[in-house]
């Protein structure tokens, strides 16, 4: 953050404290002397009171909340143009989304990467099907699918331990908030200006609806039903430099770029542009039974799909001979190779999730049973065709990096002409991943005065995941070149001066399947099972807690043990022989952790905590291929690590907070600090045995992180200072700064410091302005995570990638048409911004990223 922002931010600050005090003078509502929190308005009263009761909601969720939390309630994400459950998050104060592409798809706790996040569903793990990692998909879920969000950042005895960020639990709606028969739901229709991209141009649409409601003898029965449906159509244009070369300024390669004086030049670049048509559905259900305030049991039963569908185009350039340099930033190459392919991405990503809990409380005694099996899936194909040119003078081109860099060919009309390519092979990269967790737990207290409680409970869940992968692959004999397949449409890319020659994949893939003997199929070899395994974790735990709770403090501190039980199945190739290999391994954690709240007054709140917690190794670290090669005595083999241990950490928080009259504002600030050790790379080891000397390629523990956070919010529902004409207009405002002490392990053994982890932005930024009257509510988003790595290299600093900031600016309004229904517009990514990612050492382009803005139009409804 500039000095500039820095300035604007703390002005913010102060001038929302001083408006504080000034409405905590003038209110003559005050919260009860007790210090708890006022009463929370009837979960229905939600939709109708808009930005300001959902603010105050989510305040008093964290007021009275046992733990160091922050919230966001469903209602509250739909006042947003969120698409989904990470997109909602990265609103509140030290949470980022990880985003793919256009939307988030990941939740990423305190700058730590989303690996360290668990998320739960009503408190019981929610499998996962990314292909390398245990981090969750929640793109699929919309975010009024859930009636709570809650991001717990400091850990008690009762929650699961593997949560070293922290962790996010969807909490899902009940019949029993609200009184009576609740229907709610909204229509939108979608634009997108990024629509130049070749294919499906039709217009987008968005539909959700909720409908509660109870029956039976006084109501002790409730239903709870969900449905969503969203079909996005866009485009997506990319530029990607993979790597670049490096010169003196005689023109003659450097021998050591990061200590000479260089310039860089592209090797080559990719055109990568795709249409996408994106359908996200699903829905859920609840049978409930509440016969009195003592005894609640429920069933729930939801499943949320996504099913894209990118057909992309793409061109790689590719030098084939020394450039010749112009100027910082510009050169040319003589002669070049452009390699066209057509790749259809057919994907499918469904998440089930069936609950059933059981909860009993005699004012003196409560026990709470819950049990959960969730499966989650990535199904893909993606089948392809590529074309070459062969290395051509026309071909050749010259390159400017200055902005978003462009390429201008020798010959544009050779490029663009799709006589001059040939037909390389076709294939297709297919796999599918299959997650299932099957979780239970049980959880009992029991008060023993009016200020001492015990706890105790167990937990046991299952994660199994298979992974299959297949790459069928086709060559042919018979020269064939692209115009046989052109697809006729005209489209030249921002960062392009010419046509981009491009497949009819369409045509292609019906020529290939009806003409098979024109082609030849690769043999399935030994190789393809090398990316296949199966892997399974078992994790049983036990805990125990004490609490004590007075007038103005609340305390609890524990300790919670965890067995973790690992079994992988994998493949191992050596020297061209497939051999099954089955591991296995087991450890234990204990995790004490201990939390105090203490009320300065009835709206000053303190809270200190520690906790110890875990970050287990990912599936692909413990599982996976394996390859071993023989030569001359050396045995080269690189595979997983089954034995790696947790990374395992220390966190401690401190935070204040001060809470305005009614909950309708809040100023915090917390530190927390975080000692992480046995992180995670790949490292080299050596072992002598006889004739033989094996060199070991695998994951280990090598190494600790350290990170201290600081965390600022403020929350305002009215600014008195204004005059009455803008008494409807609040504000709300996050900012998170993060110091990391980390080092990461280089290929050759050495030692390198970085000051960020993956995925880890040093700034994280959020302000809301919103603004109700009788008939009319408004709200413009801002959102800026700053600098974070994509990618730290272990062989070469020139290597490292780094995201840039984000300007996501998105707007939302709403005219009251009559007591039930509204309209409603959005937009999203005002700015036009694009995503891109710059090389760490000489800040050269590696990827722009474009992705344009999006619109919504359509109706709300409340009955």
């Amino acid at each position: 953050m500039n000095k500039g922002r820095k300035t604007a931010f703390t002005a913010s600050l102060v001038a929302m404290a001083w408006a504080s005090c000034s409405q905590a003078q003038a209110q003559t509502t005050t919260a009860p002397a007790d210090g708890t929190a006022a009463a929370e308005p009837a979960a229905e009263a939600i939709v109708v009171s808009g930005y300001r009761l959902q603010n105050q909601r989510s305040i008093s969720a964290k007021r009275n909340a046992d733990t160091i939390s922050e919230f966001v309630t469903a209602d509250d994400a739909g006042q947003n143009p969120d698409y989904n459950i990470a997109d909602a998050l990265r609103r509140v104060p030290g949470v980022s989304a990880v985003f793919d592409e256009d939307e988030g798809r990941y939740a990423a706790v305190r700058g730590l990467n989303p690996d360290y996040t668990l998320v739960t569903f009503n408190g019981l793990q929610l499998a996962s099907s990314d292909q390398a990692s245990r981090r969750v998909l929640i793109e699929q879920v919309p975010a009024s699918a859930v009636a709570r969000m809650e991001v717990v950042k400091s850990l008690t005895p009762a929650h699961d331990g593997n949560a070293i960020g922290g962790l996010v639990d969807l909490q899902t709606r009940s019949a029993f908030d609200t009184n009576g028969t609740y229907l709610a739901g909204q229509a939108l229709v979608g634009y997108y200006d990024s629509n130049n991209v070749p294919g499906k141009g039709a217009p987008s649409y968005r539909a959700d609806a909720t409908l509660t409601t109870r029956f039976g003898p006084d109501d002790v029965f409730g239903i709870m039903l969900t449905g969503s449906y969203m079909e996005r159509t866009r485009d997506q244009e990319r530029l990607i430099i993979a790597s670049n070369s490096y010169f003196t300024a005689s023109g003659v390669a450097a021998t050591d770029p990061l200590n000479q004086d260089v310039t860089s030049v592209p090797n080559g670049g990719l055109f990568l542009n795709y249409a996408l048509n994106s359908k996200r559905w699903g829905g859920s259900g609840a049978l409930e039974y509440k016969p009195d305030g003592n005894f609640y049991a429920s069933l729930y039963y939801g499943r949320y799909t996504q099913d894209d569908d990118e057909t992309r185009y793409s061109v790689t350039l590719t030098p084939a001979s020394t450039p010749v340099i112009t100027g910082p930033n510009t050169g040319s190459v003589a002669t070049a190779s452009a390699t066209i392919n057509t790749s259809q991405f057919v994907i499918s990503k469904p998440v089930d999730v069936a609950q059933a809990r059981i909860e009993w409380d005699n004012d003196q005694t409560s026990i709470k049973l819950g049990g959960s099996l969730s499966q989650s899936r990535w199904d893909e194909i993606g089948p392809g065709a590529s074309f070459s040119s062969g290395n051509r003078s026309q071909i050749g081109y010259s390159y400017d990096t200055t902005g978003v860099p462009t390429y201008s060919f020798n010959d544009p009309a050779y490029f663009s002409n799709t006589a001059n390519y040939n037909f390389t092979s076709a294939s297709s990269s297919d796999f599918n991943v299959r997650e299932q967790v099957r979780a239970v737990k049980g959880d009992v207290r029991h008060s023993l005065d009016s200020m001492w409680q015990i706890g105790a409970g167990a937990a046991y869940k299952s994660a199994e995941r298979t992974v299959d992968r297949e790459a069928p692959s086709w060559t042919s004999s018979t020269p064939r070149t692209l115009d046989q397949f052109d697809r006729t449409e005209s489209y030249t890319p921002p960062y392009g001066t010419a046509p981009l020659p491009m497949v009819d994949r369409e045509l292609f893939w019906d020529y290939l399947y009806g003409n098979p003997g024109a082609f030849t199929q690769a043999q399935r070899g030994n190789s393809a099972l090398t990316g296949d395994y199966r892997f399974k974790e078992d994790v049983t735990a036990i805990y125990g807690l004490v609490e004590a709770r007075g007038d103005r403090f609340h305390f609890i501190g524990g300790g919670r043990y965890e067995w973790t039980d690992v079994n992988v199945d994998r493949y191992a190739l050596v020297n061209g022989i497939i051999d099954p290999v089955a591991d296995a391994n087991d450890y234990g954690d204990f995790l004490p952790s201990a939390l105090i709240s203490y009320d300065l007054t009835p709206a000053f709140k303190l809270r200190a905590a520690y906790s110890r917690s875990l970050g287990r190794p990912n599936q692909t670290d413990l599982a996976g291929g394996e390859t071993r090669t023989e030569t001359a005595g050396i045995v080269n083999v690189s595979r997983p690590n089954p034995t790696l241990k947790p990374r395992r950490a220390d966190n401690f928080d401190i935070s204040a907070e001060y809470y305005f009259a009614g909950n309708s504002g809040i100023l915090s600030a917390g530190v927390f600090h975080k000692n992480i050790k046995d992180e995670i790379f790949r490292g080299v080891t050596q072992v002598v045995d006889g004739p033989l000397t094996y060199v070991f390629s695998e994951p280990q523990n090598l190494e600790s992180a350290k990170l201290t956070g600081l965390e600022l919010s403020a929350v305002m529902n009215s600014l008195p200072f204004l005059p009455p004409a803008l008494s409807g207009l609040g504000v709300s405002v996050n900012y998170t700064i993060i110091k990391t002490d980390a080092a990461i392990v280089m290929a050759n053994g050495t030692r390198r410091d970085v000051d960020q982890l993956i995925d880890q932005p040093k700034h994280m930024f959020n302000a809301s302005v919103f603004y109700k009257d009788s008939w009319f509510e408004g709200r413009v988003s801002y959102s800026r995570p700053g600098v974070s790595y994509q990618a730290l290299s272990t062989a070469s600093p020139l290597q490292d990638l780094l995201y840039q900031p984000f300007n996501q600016l998105d707007a939302q309004i709403r005219i009251k048409l009559t007591d039930q229904v509204q309209f409603v517009a959005e937009g999203r990514n005002l700015l036009g911004e694009s995503r891109d990612t710059r090389y760490a050492v000489y800040d050269e382009v590696r990827e722009i990223n474009q992705h344009g803005r999006g619109f919504w139009a359509g109706l709300s409804f409340r009955y």
